[in-house]
């Protein structure tokens, strides 16, 4: 859970807390793999029994026999997953437990170099982000291209590098970074920023964005702890960038840009 220090007043992405959140992601991922496959074997066999249905029914005609109406056992939803998912497990516990593998394998292969997801917890980041804000991180992007600006970063905290940060790109290498007058300025211009609800706080600079490195800050100015504080972030260091929201449902939408 993502979650504001007390005493510091920032952003960390706590990873360990997700774990029972990606468990229950792995099980949903299982169950709509083993969904998909065993769908198509339950169509397959609704058009063998009603394949079989006809064949029956046109043999009595031509014998000149009356149908006669048989009640047959119904294929329930609930059979079929009985079925399906137990039924496998106790029939053929090994195929089982391969497939659950399989699901393992391709979840944590995801987690670690695909996607992540994170819950923010706390006011660092407003307006953008809020408290319990689910959020979905990508992490494959920045193996093609480097981070731009403005957009919503993941790192690990510099002075505790087991902790996860979120901050907004705010200057690129090279850049000349300045906080005056209550405003960020780069290269000796005053950046406009919609989503920055007050004037900044105090003075920093002006210094030079070293080299391979990014200057990151968080939307809420005044309660933000980032590179102002405690340096610059260095972009080999970038675990990915905030895709979307996927809750609440009322605030769902694409945060990349």
């Amino acid at each position: 859970m993502a979650k504001c220090f007390p005493n510091h007043n920032t952003f960390f992405l706590d990873t360990e807390n997700h774990y029972e959140f990606h468990e229950l992601y792995l099980h949903l991922c299982g169950y709509a793999l083993n969904f998909s496959v065993n769908f198509g074997h339950y169509r397959n066999f609704q058009r063998e029994l009603f394949h079989s249905k006809r064949v029956n029914m046109n043999i009595r005609i031509s014998q000149g026999g009356q149908m006669k109406s048989k009640s047959q056992p119904q294929q329930t939803w609930w059979n079929f997953f009985r079925e399906s998912f137990i039924g496998d497990l106790l029939t053929n516990p090994r195929q089982e437990l391969k497939s659950w593998g399989k699901c393992l394998a391709i979840f944590l292969f995801l987690k670690a170099y695909v996607v992540s997801a994170y819950v923010i917890d706390g006011s660092c980041m407003e307006p953008q982000l809020s408290t319990s804000d689910r959020v979905v991180v990508n992490k494959i992007l920045y193996q093609f291209r480097p981070p731009k600006l403005d957009e919503i970063v993941v790192f690990p905290f510099p002075k505790n590098p087991a902790k996860d940060f979120v901050k907004r790109v705010v200057g690129m290498p090279g850049d000349l970074i300045e906080i005056r007058d209550g405003r960020l300025w780069r290269n000796g211009k005053a950046i406009r920023e919609s989503f920055v609800r007050e004037p900044i706080w105090g003075h920093y600079g002006p210094r030079r964005v070293p080299k391979n490195s990014l200057f990151v800050m968080g939307d809420n100015r005044n309660n933000s702890l980032d590179s102002r504080y405690w340096g610059f972030v260095e972009i080999p260091k970038i675990a990915g960038r905030i895709e979307l929201r996927y809750w609440p449902l009322n605030k769902l939408g694409y945060l990349g840009r």
